[in-house]
């Protein structure tokens, strides 16, 4: 039973998940940087952690203003999500109260992330700092 059971989970992982007695080491997440556009400072990276998923995260993103749908960054192709949506993301912004864990950030299916009102209109200082974790199927 256990044997089918780790034989499951390595194929999870297409055979790159190393399986030891008693535990399971999961690959390591391997990282890239979108390059941030429109004069937006910070780091958004994003990676798969398995097959048919995407985590992006931002860090520290800030710009003295900034408009409704204003992009981002723009994720290359093979990290977009299925269909023709867009999904709403939770940021928390640091300085500018009481936005902190509203809808403020969208990833489109094309991979473009944008900031939408009411955060893009709230974004207006230097002092701003947005920080936002997305996972999406794609």
């Amino acid at each position: 039973m256990i044997a089918k059971f780790m034989e499951i989970l390595k194929k999870l992982w297409n055979g790159e998940a190393k399986i030891h007695y008693g535990e399971i080491a999961v690959p390591e997440l391997e990282w890239h940087t979108a390059e941030l556009q429109n004069g937006w400072t910070g780091k958004i990276e994003y990676a798969k952690p398995v097959s048919n998923f995407v985590v992006v995260e931002g860090r520290a993103l800030g710009k003295s203003s900034s408009s409704h749908r204003e992009i981002l960054a723009i994720l290359p192709a093979g990290y977009h999500q299925i269909g023709n949506t867009g999904i709403a993301v939770p940021v928390y912004c640091s300085n500018l109260s009481p936005y902190g864990g509203m809808m403020g950030i969208i990833i489109v299916s094309n991979g473009e992330i944008r900031i939408v009102d009411p955060l893009a209109s709230a974004v207006n200082s230097d002092k701003a700092s947005l920080n936002f974790q997305a996972i999406f199927k794609i």
